[in-house]
């Protein structure tokens, strides 16, 4: 079913630019340059990840729901849960949050202001589905979210941000 549902958002997302793609996003080669751009990315994102978890760790703030529930998740059913969380669940975020979401409500009117509301919106949206609930926590996953969707407007390739992802959940997974 998962795999179904992947090929069913891949052929929709390539329809959808097919049709109207005026930011020209597709799939731009890899290269070292843009490899070492992504990982600075992924840096930017790790940088988040341990100013949170410091925050964590001194009691500042309190352990995401969102994560207590995935690591109880993990715990039931190791292996499944983790490849869902690593390799399934980045694939079909960026598939609806960047792919579609912001393609769909952001390819209208191509402008620096679109750009930055487009991402602004996109990483909020990713945020609060993460926690369900607008708070400090929100904050953290749009941080996120916004890193991504950046990635997925600079880029132009949907690739790279599922790239970035994946390594971000495997990080928080280790």
């Amino acid at each position: 079913m998962v795999a179904a549902i992947l090929v069913l958002y891949t052929w929709l997302y390539n329809r959808q630019l097919k049709r109207h793609n005026p930011r020209q996003f597709g799939h731009q080669a890899f290269n070292r340059h843009r490899l070492g751009q992504l990982l600075l990315a992924f840096v930017l994102m790790l940088a988040v990840q341990i100013a949170w978890s410091q925050l964590i760790s001194h009691h500042l703030l309190p352990m995401p729901t969102n994560q207590s529930a995935l690591d109880g998740q993990i715990q039931q059913l190791p292996f499944w849960n983790t490849v869902y969380g690593v390799v399934i669940a980045p694939v079909f975020e960026e598939y609806l949050f960047r792919g579609f979401f912001f393609n769909f409500f952001f390819f209208k009117k191509i402008s620096p202001w679109s750009n930055v509301f487009g991402v602004f919106v996109s990483g909020l949206i990713f945020g609060y589905l993460h926690t369900m609930t607008f708070s400090v926590t929100t904050l953290f996953y749009a941080s996120l979210g916004w890193v991504l969707a950046g990635a997925y407007l600079y880029f132009k390739d949907i690739r790279y941000s599922i790239i970035l992802h994946f390594v971000n959940n495997l990080w928080a997974v280790l």
